[in-house]
């Protein structure tokens, strides 16, 4: 096991940067997930540790050794593709032993290992099918195992499960965070999925762009977003986003925003400009639909998902709103105009000009 460093890492593909200046460190045993949309550069971050793409600028460690000039083969990582990348011609078996047999080791001690790492996956009745005749989720587990057999100090996977449909998809993320608790591997685990990376992460790392926007732990991500993309991009539902202006012409502070205005609570630091634009987050769970809301808005359609209902509607100027509703709430008719209450201790505000949020006092 080791830790993983980036310090000051850049990846440049002629005038386009990939990576810019990342600075992040991956302790010892954890699993940590590299979070962003298609090309933010979560891919190449992963690919740069594993050595398959050399640094424009800045250093990698793996435990106390910078391995910037290391071969791949020689930096003791396994990596987890989203193809599974298997030999079509081998069996599982030879499939999973195939990194053993490169580093030399013994039948008879190969044998054992491979048994041992089947057994924890549940791929003991497949060890002499051939990835043909396995399913996506079975294919998926011969490549966890290929990975594990070889004990790596870092494991590297990008994107596992993209291929897999949806109940597969939820049993094989709880089965990896399982493994990854027992064996205590460091790991780093890239996707562009929210959930996924909610449910898995001891922490998470969201890029944009290249740039790292925010690490930390999942709920702490999602409570504190640290500027309006991570509030957007983080949750499914992401946040909701509203411009508004300060107004203080009560004494208080609330915000004007197109149908109403929102509370403020005077915690946090607001903007020395009593009128300054803000942006008003706040997420789905923290919306009401109330006859005494003092938001105006109009329902556009109603998602039925079973335990709960998402309400989208939109305010005058065209804003999207989402309201998170229980299944035994009653619902507005499509076209209905609605008032919504926002909770006040859910609402997070953002510098309109920068798009931080706006801390809060100590």
């Amino acid at each position: 096991m080791a830790q993983v460093i980036f310090d000051g890492v850049t990846k440049r593909y002629g005038d386009v940067v990939a990576v810019d200046d990342l600075s992040l460190s991956i302790v010892d045993g954890e699993l940590l997930v590299l979070l962003g949309p298609s090309g933010c550069g979560k891919t190449t971050a992963l690919r740069i540790v594993a050595g398959l793409e050399e640094l424009s600028a800045g250093t990698i460690s793996i435990g106390d050794a910078v391995v910037n000039d290391i071969d791949p083969k020689d930096r003791d990582v396994a990596m987890v593709f989203q193809s599974y990348a298997l030999y079509p011609h081998l069996t599982v078996a030879r499939n999973i032993d195939f990194p053993l047999r490169q580093r030399g080791i013994e039948r008879d001690e190969r044998a054992r290992m491979v048994n041992e790492v089947a057994t924890m996956l549940g791929l003991d009745p497949y060890l002499e099918r051939k990835p043909a005749q396995l399913s996506g989720g079975q294919r998926q587990r011969v490549a966890l195992a290929r990975a594990i057999v070889r004990s790596p100090q870092v494991f590297l996977m990008d994107e596992p499960l993209s291929n897999l449909d949806a109940a597969l998809r939820v049993q094989t993320r709880a089965d990896i965070v399982s493994l990854q608790d027992r064996l205590g591997t460091t790991t780093l685990y890239v996707t562009h999925d929210q959930v996924e990376a909610m449910t898995m992460g001891d922490r998470i790392a969201v890029l944009n762009h290249g740039v790292l926007q925010q690490v930390a732990p999942p709920q702490e991500l999602y409570a504190l977003p640290a500027n309006v993309f991570v509030a957007g991009f983080l949750g499914s539902p992401g946040m909701n986003l509203v411009p508004g202006r300060l107004d203080r012409s009560a004494g208080g502070a609330t915000v004007a925003v197109s149908g109403g205005t929102v509370e403020v609570h005077t915690r946090v630091h607001l903007p020395a400009d009593p009128d300054a634009a803000v942006t008003v987050g706040v997420r789905p769970e923290g919306l009401f639909v109330d006859p005494h809301g003092a938001v105006g808005a109009t329902v556009t359609i109603v998602e039925m998902l079973g335990a709960e209902a998402h309400v989208i509607c939109t305010l005058a100027d065209g804003t999207r709103l989402v309201v998170r509703q229980e299944s035994t709430v009653p619902r507005p008719a499509i076209g209905e105009a609605i008032k919504i209450r926002i909770d006040p201790d859910a609402v997070t505000l953002f510098d309109t000009a920068g798009g931080k949020r706006l801390e809060e006092r100590e």
